[in-house]
C-alpha cells in the first residue's frame, strides 16, 4: 500500500466497506477515501474492539487522575515504528 501522509484513517469509511464495528482478521482498514491503508493481519489481544471511540491516551487517562497508565497509543507507537513505518504526524484526538 503506497505512503502518502495526506491520507489517515477513517473508522467511517472503514466500517462502511465491511458493515461491522471492527475488521477481522484478513480485512483492510480504510482511508478518508476509502482506499485500503492497513490490513489486519493478527489480533492477541484479549476483549472485543470496535471503532466508535478513539483509542486511549495519556491525556485520557490522566485527566481520570491515572497518569503514567498502560494506553492504547504508547502501546501502537513501538510495533509501527518496528514494522518499517515512519509517520510524521500522528494524530493525537
Amino acid at each position: 500500500m503506497p505512503v502518502d501522509h495526506g491520507r489517515w484513517l477513517s473508522c467511517g469509511h472503514t466500517r462502511d466497506r465491511i458493515e461491522r464495528l471492527f475488521p477481522a482478521i484478513g480485512e483492510d482498514f480504510r482511508d478518508q477515501l476509502g482506499d485500503p491503508i492497513l490490513r489486519l493481519a493478527g489480533d492477541t489481544s484479549p476483549g472485543v474492539h470496535d471503532m466508535l471511540f478513539p483509542a486511549c491516551d495519556p491525556a485520557m487517562y490522566a485527566a481520570q487522575g491515572l497518569a503514567a497508565h498502560v494506553n492504547c497509543r504508547d502501546n501502537f507507537w513501538p510495533r509501527w515504528r518496528r514494522g518499517g513505518s515512519h509517520c510524521r504526524q500522528f494524530p493525537i484526538r
